[in-house]
This record gives structure tokens, sequence and C-alpha cells, in this order.
């Protein structure tokens, strides 16, 4: 029995599959985004650990600010890969839901510091 080709299935399969695999290397920059600022904010915090004993008050107060902005920084993007995570298993339309909740929850989560910590105090991190 034979089969008739159709070019377009070869197209579609094709666009697929490389669909997915953008889906899966965002979803993997997003988190190595997030391993890349946890570093960065342990590396800070421990490098201010040692100056302690010997710093000035200001520069540990500097280096304290850059470490837990690069905290937040890796639950930013530890949360958008939550985004990523949604659109490599379900698909574009979960993925459009996911990003306005993820919209809404950061809406959220960054009007709850500013009325605890006022506008601005440790948001930009530069003196």
């Amino acid at each position: 029995m034979r089969t008739v080709h159709d070019p377009k299935s070869h197209f579609m399969r094709g666009s697929f599959e490389s669909l997915q695999g953008y889906r899966v290397a965002t979803l993997l920059l997003l988190l190595l985004g997030s391993a890349y600022k946890f570093a960065q904010a342990a590396r800070t915090m421990t490098h201010a650990g040692f100056m302690f004993p010997t710093a000035p008050l200001p520069l540990l107060q500097k280096m304290m600010r850059k470490s837990e902005n690069s905290q937040w920084g890796g639950l930013r993007y530890l949360y958008l890969s939550m985004g990523g995570v949604v659109w490599v298993i379900w698909g574009d339309l979960p993925f459009a839901v996911a990003l306005f909740l993820l919209r809404r929850f950061f809406i959220k989560i960054d009007g709850t510091l500013e009325k605890v910590m006022g506008v601005g105090d440790y948001i930009d991190g530069d003196d």
C-alpha cells in the first residue's frame, strides 16, 4: 500500500520540534539566570562576612544591599521560569494565562515591598 506524502505535515512537524526546542532553551536560560543570581548573592554575602571586622559601615551596607538585590533577582528568574515550565508542558494558551498571573503576582509583591520598605529604598541598589 502506497502512502501519499503531504509536504505540509513535514513542515508542521519540523516547526513544532524547533518551537519545542526554543521553549526548552528559554526555560533553561531562565533557570541559569536564577542560579547565577543566587550564586552572586551568596558570593557577595560571604565576601561581606569576611569584611565585617575591618570594613567601613557604608561599604558593608552597599555589599549587603547588592547581595539582597541579587537574591531578589534570582527569585524573579525562578518565578519567571514557572511560566516557562507551563509553556513547555501545556502549550501557548496556558502560558499566556500563567504570564498574566505572574504579572499580577509581581505587581502585588512590588506593592508590598514599597509599603514595607518605602519607595526605592532597596530596589535600585545604587547609592
